[in-house]
């Protein structure tokens, strides 16, 4: 398939069905729980925005991220992800890459997240490249 096309079918926003790590020995385990909220937006100018959050946090004792306690910024590293930053395709080995502009955490900020993809109906299934874990992202286009 022609690149623009294949670039084409990303185009939009995508909700999550659901995050699973798969592991060597078998076993499962939803980062972000088994009802987490999503979205993934890619756009033509070849911009790529992720959050991903747990689903029914708790709400912390202020609404000033300044003034969170210890605890709750603990809360906040494993409830929720955010990142943006550009993509492109390399259709040869299915894979989009993601070039990582902005992060919740610092240290991937220049870093690429490469993730095979798979087209079916109005589904998007990424996976990550990880030889130790599979993590699957299954998306449903807007």
């Amino acid at each position: 398939m022609h690149i623009n096309k294949i670039r084409d079918k990303f185009i939009g926003t995508w909700r999550l069905i659901h995050c699973i790590e798969k592991k060597p020995d078998g076993s499962t385990f939803y980062n972000w729980g088994e009802g987490a909220i999503g979205y993934i937006v890619y756009t033509k100018e070849n911009r790529v925005a992720v959050q991903i959050m747990r689903a029914n946090r708790q709400a912390y004792g202020t609404t000033n991220i300044q003034d969170i306690t210890p605890n709750e910024a603990l809360e906040l590293s494993q409830d929720y992800n955010a990142y943006f930053g550009s993509f492109k395709i390399d259709s040869e080995q299915q894979l989009i890459i993601h070039h990582i502009e902005g992060h919740l955490v610092p240290n991937f900020v220049g870093k690429e997240n490469k993730r095979k993809f798979k087209f079916k109906d109005n589904k998007l299934l990424l996976t990550t490249l990880d030889n130790n874990i599979c993590r699957e992202l299954l998306w449903e286009k807007l």
